[in-house]
């Protein structure tokens, strides 16, 4: 997304985390399919918020996956509760 250029040589990353608006994901992803694989697959974390436990939010989880096989996935619904999320 950003090239090296603009991260300042004292910064040190620790951890790239992608938030996603679950009630919009599956809306924009079949048009912006690139720029969500870009950031989910350098992600080591992926937190799809404003959800509830539907099978949208599933197939969300799903999608985020197969992008990214070793991301960490947590929903949180629309007051940051976390759901528990199973794959299917």
């Amino acid at each position: 997304m950003w090239g090296e250029s603009f991260i300042p040589e004292y910064f040190d990353i620790q951890q790239v985390i992608t938030v996603i608006d679950g009630s919009t994901f599956n809306t924009y992803f079949p048009s912006m399919r690139q720029l969500f694989f870009d950031m989910i697959s350098k992600s080591e974390l992926v937190i799809i918020n404003r959800c509830d436990y539907t099978e949208e939010t599933v197939k969300t989880k799903n999608s985020v996956k197969l992008i990214n096989s070793n991301v960490e996935v947590i929903a949180l619904d629309k007051n940051d509760n976390q759901i528990r999320l199973s794959m299917e």
